[in-house]
């Protein structure tokens, strides 16, 4: 009994609602004011939105009571087709049912103001053009108001008729107005916000003049500056070097003068000292482990540059593990040093050059064994060739006859010393007699050839003289006769 008495309750509250929208409506259609003026518009909207949800209200209501009385299925059908079109009304409406939608374009946050920003005043502009629109829009609102208060004054005036009909529509005016003045106060206290706004982005201006502005100046004429030094630099020390070093100079100072310009942009812009320090830190650590190759070439490129432990023509030999290349400098620049390999080089054991060209990074003067045979001795080595004896001979008369070899004027310009030892073989069936000489390292290969030729002959020229490979033929010899 009670849910019936609710219900009623409930279709008459809604049937009353209804028949005051249907005034409304009948007032709001004779005047185009509602359909130009923006706020009348959107209020119209709002009232359809609540007539439409409360049409909804109201069939469901009679759907609720139809089934309950065991209404005939055309009947259900019938109005929840309705409430199906009403439903679909109701989304029209809904977009624009409340005035602070109106509003919403007019919130404004202000960003940090940057050089771009003060330069071209673009926060400035963009705020201007709010407040430009909020006024426009303000003015739309203060007619509407004075329209629905002409009405009402229109209605109030007019005591020939004193119908039904009238006073609702006075009533409906009435609450129409009341409406609009009471979001007089939310349009107002929005105008204030803009303006509060425009005055704190003129404030953040005058600050950002005074402080920041001056700052980017400093930090331009700063720029300007360490540039004019690195560019005098250039001038001053690039003009002394050679050729295949200016370039790999020019890479190294760009590269210092941008971590210098890097580091003074982040002690400047940053407030806290510390902090700064800190990021320069971590920058610094994870910039050396990120390039840690690039770093060490660079440092080996500075060690060649001022040590001079590497020069362009030297002959050097780089260690890697089991391998070795041997060969001349060609050029080095920032990140390698370029090698013509050397060929047939034979100073080294197990060493089969081709005459390539070798690129060997800069790090390896750090990680890798290297030696150079140029800049010690000025560019003479020392070299070795062992010959086997047998040992029957007489070794006093092989040194005379190996000094007289090495004493010729010829041989005596290109090998200016030597040494004689002498070993048993590893199978002990001979003596080697190791002669290690110097000799220029350009010219290595040709002399060893030419020394060892001179030597066979002197021996084998020697009937004294019996070499490993001739002492089964000799012992053969002695036992025929």
């Amino acid at each position: 009994m009670l849910k019936i008495l609710v219900l009623c309750f409930l279709f008459l509250n809604i049937s009353a609602q209804e028949e005051v929208h249907e005034t409304h409506e009948t007032h709001a259609d004779s005047t185009s004011y509602y359909s130009t003026n923006i706020w009348l518009k959107t209020y119209k909207n709002i009232k359809n939105y609540e007539y439409t949800l409360n049409k909804i209200l109201m069939l469901e209501v009679k759907l609720e009571k139809a089934k309950k009385t065991r209404s005939s299925q055309d009947i259900i059908a019938d109005i929840t087709t309705k409430i199906n079109l009403q439903k679909s009304k109701l989304s029209m409406f809904q977009k624009n049912n409340d005035f602070m939608i109106l509003l919403k374009p007019y919130d404004f946050t202000i960003n940090d103001i940057t050089l771009y920003d003060y330069m071209f005043q673009t926060t400035k502009i963009k705020l201007s053009a709010k407040i430009k629109n909020f006024q426009n829009i303000n003015y739309e609102f203060n007619v509407a108001q004075t329209f629905l208060n002409s009405e009402l004054d229109t209605l109030l005036k007019d005591t020939t008729s004193q119908d039904k009909k009238r006073d609702k529509t006075i009533a409906l005016l009435k609450v129409d107005i009341e409406y609009f003045n009471e979001f007089e106060e939310v349009l107002n206290k929005t105008y204030h916000n803009l303006m509060d706004v425009d005055a704190e982005l003129q404030k953040k201006y005058t600050d950002y003049h005074d402080n920041n502005l001056k700052k980017h100046i400093g930090t331009l004429i700063f720029i300007f500056t360490i540039t004019i030094v690195y560019l005098l630099i250039l001038q001053v020390f690039v003009k002394y070097m050679e050729v295949n070093q200016k370039n790999s100079y020019k890479k190294v100072m760009a590269l210092i003068i941008t971590l210098i310009i890097l580091a003074y942009l982040i002690m400047r812009y940053s407030e806290n000292i510390l902090y700064a320090l800190t990021v320069v830190g971590v920058f610094a650590a994870a910039l050396t482990i990120a390039m840690k190759d690039i770093l060490l070439n660079f440092a080996g490129w500075i060690y060649i540059f001022f040590t001079n432990a590497i020069n362009v023509g030297d002959r050097v030999l780089f260690m890697f593990e089991t391998k070795h290349s041997v060969g001349d400098v060609k050029s080095y620049s920032l990140m390698k040093i370029t090698l013509n390999e050397v060929e047939n080089y034979s100073s080294v054991k197990e060493i089969k050059n081709s005459g390539r060209t070798i690129h060997i990074p800069n790090s390896y003067l750090f990680t890798k064994v290297f030696y150079n045979y140029t800049t010690k001795n000025k560019g003479f080595i020392k070299d070795l060739i062992e010959i086997d004896f047998s040992t029957a001979n007489d070794f006093v008369h092989i040194k005379d006859a190996t000094d007289a070899v090495f004493q010729h004027p010829d041989m005596k310009k290109k090998i200016p010393s030597y040494e004689l030892s002498y070993s048993l073989n590893g199978t002990k069936t001979a003596i080697t007699m190791s002669i290690w000489y110097m000799t220029d390292y350009k010219e290595q290969d040709k002399n060893k050839s030419e020394l060892t030729i001179n030597l066979i002959k002197a021996y084998n020229s020697d009937n004294q003289i019996i070499l490993k490979s001739s002492s089964t033929k000799a012992k053969k010899e002695s036992v025929e006769e």
